[in-house]
């Protein structure tokens, strides 16, 4: 269901003007980060415990001020202060962890968005699949879909137990290939559109991979471990500047959880969420 979703939700930033579509997408989809930010520091943070602290903190830097010829006294206001924000940083960790599952959601789509594969319309790109160890024997066998040539012999490399095709595109397209080995057959998704495009570059039978990679479902357990297509860099370049696009979206989940925060700090948390998390 989320891959459909955000597969839907990125679909108005696919092609087009890449540069100006993929520097979009991370802006909104980077100000949408921001937004769960600044509500989770809001709802999940005890507001009264960092106003008590940063003044202590403001006391610590008004002290060094007045007192910063006695060496003494500055290396035990040093200390407090060190303490002190240390203490801030602790308030900040339960937000930022109560947040992070849905950030790290954004940032996993987000990533088999921006990133680019070689298979594109005339290039060259190669298809690799690991089988499992009492299978990497078996014969193979790979058929594609009518945009996409295979254009050498498979290479097998024995002690990876992995088998590679040489593909070529032929137009900008998207379909399935087949994979079949020991009697079974798995499917892998092919994207030759232009990029930017929301794409499964992996899909593997293991969780880890799949949920770094979810734009593909999890490959059934099988003779067939994993099935990949090598990524490409994808900087994002805007008037001279090179940047990559989490760095792009960072920069706007910053920004917006700084706005937000400002009308935010003047309104209340619901009083049973405040209770609950902090009382219980």
């Amino acid at each position: 269901m989320l891959r459909t979703i955000f597969r839907a939700a990125l679909q108005p930033y696919s092609g087009g003007n890449p540069w100006g579509s993929a520097m979009l997408a991370a802006a909104v989809f980077g100000a949408l980060a921001g937004i769960v930010l600044a509500l989770s520091f809001w709802l999940f943070t005890n507001h009264e415990a960092v106003r008590t602290l940063r003044r202590r903190l403001w006391a610590q830097v008004l002290a060094l001020r007045l007192f910063g010829e006695e060496p003494w006294l500055v290396f035990g206001i040093l200390l407090r202060t060190f303490a002190i924000n240390a203490l801030l940083i602790a308030h900040a960790l339960p937000p930022l962890l109560i947040a992070a599952p849905a950030v790290a959601l954004l940032a996993v789509h987000l990533n088999e968005f921006f990133t680019r594969t070689p298979l594109e319309t005339g290039r060259d790109a190669v298809l690799t699949v690991r089988l499992r160890a009492s299978d990497w024997n078996a014969p193979a066998e790979l058929q594609t879909p009518a945009f996409v040539e295979v254009d050498a012999p498979p290479v097998r490399i024995p002690a990876a137990r992995e088998i590679s095709w040489r593909l070529r595109a032929t137009a900008p397209r998207m379909g399935l290939c087949r994979i079949s080995a020991a009697g079974e057959t798995v499917s892998k998704e092919l994207d030759a559109r232009p990029w930017p495009r929301y794409c499964g570059r992996v899909r593997s039978t293991a969780w880890a991979d799949s949920l770094l990679h979810p734009a593909e479902g999890r490959l059934p357990d099988g003779p067939v471990e994993r099935v990949w297509i090598s990524p490409v860099p994808a900087p994002l370049t805007w008037a001279g500047l090179t940047m990559d696009w989490k760095e792009w979206s960072a920069a706007a989940a910053s920004v917006t959880a700084w706005l937000l925060s400002i009308p935010l700090a003047r309104v209340r948390p619901p009083r049973l969420l405040h209770f609950l998390f902090h009382r219980l």
